[in-house]
């Protein structure tokens, strides 16, 4: 990789970590699977130690919580669990491009409930090798 394409990301990351979530709301990155992607995923991980990667496909007890079935049958209660969008963690949504623009208007819904100041840092990872395949617009 060169070095202006380095600079780029950890200017880009520098922003972002410095602005939070409250002025940017978050960022989009197209980097297919592979080595940059695998570069930009680190640099991501050093600047955010407690980056939730999660993928497109994630279930949605994983993205909103819910009733938590398997611990409800072991101890014979209703048990709740939080999801990621409850957190105030930054989150990386791996393969964005794969959403639904259904999925990707209720991720962007449940945050707009939530005050600005509380809202995880949003970003998505866009792998498609389609230079025209883009995430869903709710989500842009």
């Amino acid at each position: 990789m060169t070095t202006t394409y380095n600079n780029l990301i950890a200017i880009g990351a520098s922003i972002l970590h410095n602005s939070g979530p409250s002025y940017l709301g978050g960022m989009v990155i197209h980097a297919r699977f592979g080595g940059t992607l695998t570069f930009i995923r680190s640099q991501l991980e050093a600047l955010f130690p407690l980056l939730l990667p999660v993928s497109a496909h994630a279930p949605d007890e994983q993205w909103y919580g819910g009733l938590d079935l398997g611990t409800m049958l072991q101890h014979g209660r209703p048990t709740y669990t939080h999801g990621v969008l409850q957190t105030q963690k930054p989150i990386l949504i791996m393969g964005a491009e794969r959403l639904s623009i259904n999925q990707a208007a209720r991720l962007v819904a449940t945050l707009q409930k939530q005050p600005q100041k509380h809202r995880p840092l949003i970003i998505a990872i866009n792998e498609s090798c389609d230079d025209h395949q883009d995430i869903p617009a709710p989500l842009a």
